[in-house]
């Protein structure tokens, strides 16, 4: 209870709970168990950025040296990254990918991505470097050895472009695995820019 900061609940009807306080109330009976295997769908459903930082990093701590395995079914990248050694990726049912973070995130995404903001003036780097798929709004050139990476670094930082450099990120990986995965079922192929 003191864990997640529920004292001040301990009085009030479960009727007069907000969202969060309900949530944090359904975890605290969970734990309470200490199994062996533990499923949380959507947890953090509903709850604001602050509240669901707190509770991710709580179940981190919470969990930490345990022999526990924790399945957490979530549509938000962010809380996975944080806590998540293994992934599996499902599709409408299916199974496109699974393994631990850092083996999906080479396999469909290479060593690193530089992820840039999707205009014009950016789309012209994706003829100099490789490029794997991401949401619509950003474009992620991938970068197998350091030599690339210095490279591509140089030139960004030459050209004043804002960047985020990444080796974990889910949703890019996610993209991309179901992308892969589901083309390879329906016997068609992901094309992907190659180095010039």
């Amino acid at each position: 209870i003191s864990y997640f900061q529920f004292e001040g609940c301990l009085n009030k009807r479960y009727a007069n709970l907000s969202g969060g306080e309900k949530q944090r109330l359904t975890i605290i009976l969970v734990l309470r168990k200490d199994t062996p295997l533990v499923f949380l769908d959507e947890v953090t459903s509903g709850l604001d950025f602050e509240t669901r930082q707190k509770l991710m990093q709580g179940l981190n701590t919470w969990y930490e040296g345990k022999n526990t395995t924790l399945c957490i079914v979530s549509h938000y990248y962010e809380e996975l990254e944080q806590l998540a050694n293994k992934l599996l990726i499902l599709e409408k049912g299916r199974v496109m990918a699974y393994g631990t973070r850092e083996e999906l995130f080479y396999k469909y995404c290479g060593k690193t991505l530089y992820i840039l903001e999707n205009n014009e003036k950016n789309r012209e780097y994706k003829k100099l470097y490789k490029s794997v798929l991401a949401p619509e709004h950003l474009i992620a050139l991938t970068c197998d050895t350091e030599e690339e990476e210095r490279s591509l670094t140089n030139l960004l930082i030459h050209a004043n472009v804002d960047y985020k450099r990444s080796n974990s990120d889910i949703e890019i990986l996610s993209i991309n695995a179901k992308a892969k995965e589901f083309a390879g079922a329906e016997g068609g192929v992901l094309i992907e820019n190659v180095i010039a």
